[in-house]
């Protein structure tokens, strides 16, 4: 790997990994340990499937077989397991290198979006809820004046003729 390269690799701060056709770390980069808590050089000869939450196991399998019949670059999500035995998700691109045989593989953490996705949704269903449940008619307007929602009892509204 050239100087450049290397630095490129060290100093990334998302997890990079090169892996063998059969998916054992070849190497990985600092970050593998402050995203999660692995020290790359505990990461060596072991397999990446074992990192994998056991209910996405059947679900990467299905895509690195596809991956492996059709090596173009891929991009997946999955569960990791933390060194401290918590579950991050983290996408992942595969990319193979046909030269060496290998998988380069970048991941980004995406535990914090997913959380926040699904908080919004909760969010958005809690007040669907409160609206829906509402005996006076709610109407929601965004900046323009354009009808964005409206609640069942507001179609009991009398408009202008």
């Amino acid at each position: 790997m050239s100087s450049a390269r290397s630095r490129h690799f060290d100093f990334c701060m998302d997890p990079l990994a090169i892996l063998s056709f059969e998916g054992a770390f070849l190497d990985a980069n600092r970050a593998w340990s402050t995203v999660m808590g692995w020290a790359p050089e505990n990461l060596q000869s072991q397999s990446f499937v074992n990192l994998l939450h056991p209910e996405d196991q059947p679900h990467f399998y299905s895509i690195i077989k596809t991956f492996l019949h059709d090596p173009t670059p891929l991009s997946f999500e999955c569960r990791y397991r933390h060194n401290n035995g918590t579950y991050r998700f983290l996408i992942f691109d595969f990319v193979w290198d046909s030269e060496n045989h290998q998988i380069h593989a970048a991941g980004r953490d995406c535990t914090d979006f997913r959380r926040s996705r699904e908080s919004m949704a909760t969010s958005q269903h809690q007040l669907e809820a409160v609206f829906s449940s509402m005996t006076e008619g709610v109407v929601a307007q965004d900046p323009t004046g354009q009808v964005v929602h409206f609640n069942q009892a507001a179609l009991n509204i009398p408009t202008k003729s």
